[in-house]
């Protein structure tokens, strides 16, 4: 049973925290990111479904509407995917450019010109 709802302001995403009264009596809270406003089922009294997976609650039922809260784990692979693509892509940078400097014949400039340096000559 939902006994209460707590607006998180501050935020561009609407957030609730749910405080939720299950039927073996004891309570636990939630968070869900979403416009609770637009829910009619999602008021103090009504009868909810929750769903545990690894002891937290990963969505919750209000009839036929379903919300998942924070604790869900789908889509929580984006920031490590894209620091490992990252670092792949710099790291074949990194290779490309060592193994293309390492192919440079002896003796030549980074500046291309193919010429040793000159030795700085007195003027008088």
């Amino acid at each position: 049973m939902l006994d209460r709802t707590e607006k998180e302001t501050g935020r561009k995403t609407p957030s609730y925290w749910l405080y939720l009264t299950e039927a073996d009596g004891t309570s636990t809270r939630t968070r869900i990111e979403s416009n609770l406003e637009r829910l009619p089922a999602a008021r103090p009294g009504a009868n909810i479904e929750v769903t545990y997976w690894q002891d937290q609650i990963r969505y919750v039922d209000f009839g036929p509407d379903r919300r998942y809260t924070n604790a869900d784990p789908r889509e929580s692979f984006r920031m490590p995917l894209a620091i490992g693509l990252l670092l792949g892509v710099l790291g074949a940078m990194f290779l490309t450019a060592a193994a293309w400097r390492s192919r440079r014949p002896p003796g030549r400039s980074p500046g291309g010109s193919g010429s040793a340096p000159r030795s700085p000559t007195a003027c008088s």
